[in-house]
């Protein structure tokens, strides 16, 4: 018996699976739209590329190749630095309100809202 009974039924939709796990455990993929079919291609060609990635790495260290270390270690040196660059342009060109200023056009402020209630109150009486 498992932790939650004997059948336990696990609900994938984002994944277009229905899971039971048990004794009568069963695997029904549901129908694939053909952005699910693309989405699979896709990843089905990650997974490959990362494996002959790690073959050709494997590949240059019995080798004793130089590159085989200096490649990796470049691209992740570069990937890091651009992820800082990409975080410090967005901290230089973010726009931030001042708590003093009031906001330009961004809704009505209080301030507005209350001359409108008072000018309606008034126009009522």
């Amino acid at each position: 018996m498992g932790l939650f009974g004997p059948n336990v039924a696990y609900l994938y939709p984002h994944h277009g699976l229905s899971l039971t796990v048990g004794p009568s455990a069963q695997y029904r993929p549901a129908a694939m739209s053909v952005e699910d079919e693309r989405s699979r291609a896709l990843g089905g060609l990650v997974c490959l590329a990362t494996l002959v990635a790690g073959a050709l790495f494997l590949y240059g260290l019995s080798a004793g190749s130089y590159w085989a270390i200096a490649l990796p270690v470049a691209a992740v040196t570069l990937f890091v630095l651009t992820l800082v660059f990409w975080i410090g342009w967005t901290i230089a060109t973010v726009q931030v309100e001042s708590a003093n200023e009031p906001s330009s056009g961004a809704g009505p402020s209080s301030a507005t809202t209350a001359d409108a209630d008072d000018s309606s109150a008034s126009g009522a009486a």
